[in-house]
């Protein structure tokens, strides 16, 4: 889930939200280099590649290799982005899991039931992890 507007967010939320953020900051900021250079050096090798394959009627294979090794760099780059994107993401929903296992304030049933429902949907998992923050907030001046 995309969060654009934290304006609208409480701030226990955003306090929370944060937390988690520096947590997985160091994963991110690889998964952002990565992938930012991956795509230059991708479209570098294809462009190159293309002109001295089919444009150029001189080949020349060292030219050649060389680009060749651009792109596969570039791949390799692009293949790690996914990797540590993926991480980034096993890692909120982990932070997730044992912010909720560690409320006091919500019967386990319920905790339970976020935890089962950040598993089976991460995708939507930001959503339902800022729902059970609501949920407890509202219990905590419910109950206490």
């Amino acid at each position: 889930m995309k969060i654009t507007d934290w304006s609208e967010m409480p701030s226990y939320v955003i306090k929370e939200m944060e937390k988690i953020e520096s947590k997985i900051l160091p994963y991110t900021q690889k998964a952002a280099k990565y992938s930012f250079w991956s795509l230059p050096l991708i479209l570098l090798s294809i462009f190159n590649l293309f002109f001295l394959l089919f444009i150029l009627p001189d080949r020349n294979l060292p030219v050649l290799i060389v680009y060749g090794l651009i792109g596969a760099i570039g791949l390799a780059f692009s293949k790690e982005a996914k990797f540590y994107q993926r991480e980034v993401l096993k890692r909120s929903i982990h932070c997730m899991i044992e912010r909720i296992k560690d409320s006091d304030i919500v019967p386990n049933v319920t905790k339970e039931d976020y935890i089962r429902r950040i598993q089976q949907q991460s995708i939507s998992s930001y959503y339902y992890f800022i729902e059970f923050l609501k949920e407890e907030h509202r219990m905590k001046y419910t109950y206490y």
